[in-house]
């Protein structure tokens, strides 16, 4: 595979990525809304304005990601790794997809440029949350609705 180098505008540089990477920023897999998705995880980068929003769908016990999607904002190296994420992770146990660490996700995608290695990790921390979100749902609905102690106001 021959890697594609990209100008990148800010530092003047160019920036090598593999030609696995150019495929899934240029025609990303599972991108876009979920309807009712069981859990939905977010997160922004500090530094530059990257969003990525990841939502999931669980099916089985243990719990499998039945469909995950995401849906980004930002540079393409982000949007090669929720593409990439998107594929890795689908029918993954959900104990197991959090496990994965960042580095199999650049090594999947042939390598990022040094300066665009945070991407993996932001695309870990919204789906961290989506799973968090989904736990917190559940919760929500293991608890007994407890009747409203408010008394209705009086009407004159």
């Amino acid at each position: 595979m021959r890697n594609h180098q990209i100008f990148h505008r800010d530092s003047g540089e160019f920036e090598t990525y593999s030609a696995t990477a150019v495929q899934h920023f240029m025609n990303p897999q599972n991108v876009g809304r979920m309807e009712k998705p069981d859990g939905r995880g977010c997160t922004t980068s500090r530094n530059v304005e990257d969003f990525i929003e990841i939502c999931i769908q669980v099916s089985g016990a243990p719990e499998r990601l039945e469909g995950i999607r995401f849906r980004a904002v930002g540079n393409p190296a982000l949007m090669a790794c929720g593409s990439m994420l998107t594929v890795l992770l689908q029918g993954m146990l959900i104990e197991d997809a959090v496990s994965v660490p960042p580095e199999a996700l650049e090594r999947a995608l042939g390598g990022l440029p040094a300066s665009k290695r945070y991407c993996a990790e932001l695309v870990f921390v919204a789906l961290r949350a989506a799973v968090e979100d989904l736990a917190q749902r559940r919760a929500l609905q293991r608890e007994p609705q407890r009747p409203s102690t408010l008394t209705p106001p009086t009407v004159l």
